[in-house]
């Protein structure tokens, strides 16, 4: 199955309270003499990000739907135009991305006579590329891709 992508007809992230966080992918071994031991253990680097966005009531409704449809509700990978750590140029580029436990927030920000305003809040896995490791058999400096998540021999 295809992964979906994000809809332009929809409204796109904030920068407000946009938060990239990175999980360690690094284990430490206390010693009982010298230095901690430190280790990776993955070549994948898990990603968290932290975003809003602004919409009407219909708005959201049509976010949750298309959610809901064809991103299982959140639990399903998607596709959409963020910021992370590897975009190059500062400019946003297409995000492999599900919703953290399905969970989205959404505060009352503003509301007049004729219009409501929400501030919808949620925490995206960031998919993110293999960590480029040094080939040291070759001695060359040249790079080889090791998939995401795949376990480091020790």
């Amino acid at each position: 199955m295809a992964i979906a992508v994000y809809p332009s007809y929809l409204p796109q992230i904030l920068q407000s309270g946009y938060t990239l966080k990175t999980a360690p992918n690094m284990l430490r071994t206390q010693m009982s003499d010298g230095y901690t031991r430190q280790r990776v253990i993955n070549s994948g680097k898990p990603a968290e990000l932290s975003v809003n966005m602004s919409m009407s009531g219909a708005e959201y409704n049509a976010f949750m739907s298309w959610i809901n449809k064809n991103a299982a509700g959140g639990a399903g990978w998607f596709k959409i135009n963020a910021l992370t750590s590897d975009t190059a140029n500062g400019a946003p580029g297409s995000q492999t991305v599900r919703i953290q436990n399905g969970a989205i927030s959404a505060a009352l920000s503003w509301r007049s006579d004729t219009e409501t305003r929400w501030k919808i809040s949620f925490t995206l896995d960031v998919a993110v590329a293999p960590l480029p490791l040094a080939d040291a058999g070759s001695g060359s400096g040249d790079f080889e891709k090791i998939a995401v998540w795949k376990k480091i021999e020790e």
